[in-house]
């Protein structure tokens, strides 16, 4: 009954709503509904829905990360140092988040930006053992886009240039989750895929998908 009610509540909106809901166009920036209208930042007016500004990224292994590279997957960046305790924590709740996405469909980057220390900053990624890959200290892409501490920036498969957002709290990574998913087609933005996550209590994930519907991009 309850999964009855809240999917005639949704049947308004989803009149007005295309469907199925292009992936491509109609959740563009849609992370920064979720993540709150306070910390829109301007590199999204800047850079938003254009083609990322190149770059070139090297691992302390010598693995080579450019845009033509990583054409095909949606690119997580996250821009951190030692000195930066929120990046630390960024960078644990982002190892955790990574096992839930395929590898061939998803690369997160630690790229390290300002970094003071860089020995220190190489002992502390092998130390801490993390599954994804730690670039060398950059300057140059980080100055680009004005990167700060902690940060992150998303690009999509076609090499679009989707959101940044600086800082991080406690939900951040379940937002990033819904936002990655969306753009690589396995969240269910339709009626039934809402009631499902409001039946399983899954509040964030309803609403998320709600405004998707209403396609109630803030910006």
């Amino acid at each position: 009954m309850k999964k009855t009610l809240f999917i005639l509540c949704l049947l308004p909106y989803a009149l007005f709503a295309q469907s199925p809901v292009q992936h491509d166009k109609e959740i563009e920036k849609m992370l920064l509904f979720s993540m709150g209208r306070t910390t829109i930042e301007t590199q999204n007016e800047k850079f938003g829905g254009k083609p990322a500004p190149a770059f070139r990224l090297v691992s302390p292994e010598g693995e080579v990360f450019t845009n033509e590279s990583l054409m095909g997957k949606v690119v997580v960046m996250d821009f951190w140092a030692t000195w930066c305790g929120g990046c630390k924590m960024m960078a644990r709740d982002f190892e955790k988040m990574l096992t839930k996405f395929p590898k061939d469909k998803v690369q997160l980057l630690a790229v390290t930006y300002k970094e003071t220390n860089e020995e220190l900053g190489l002992n502390y990624w092998k130390e801490s053992e993390y599954s994804f890959p730690m670039t060398l200290n950059s300057l140059e892409f980080g100055d680009i886009i004005g990167a700060g501490h902690p940060s992150t920036l998303v690009i999509d498969q076609n090499g679009i240039f989707r959101v940044y957002q600086s800082a991080w709290t406690g939900n951040r990574t379940e937002q990033l989750e819904l936002f990655i998913s969306a753009l690589i087609g396995t969240l269910d933005i339709s009626i039934e895929g809402a009631a499902q996550a409001e039946e399983e209590g899954l509040k964030l994930k309803a609403n998320y998908i709600y405004d998707a519907l209403k396609k109630e991009n803030p910006i």
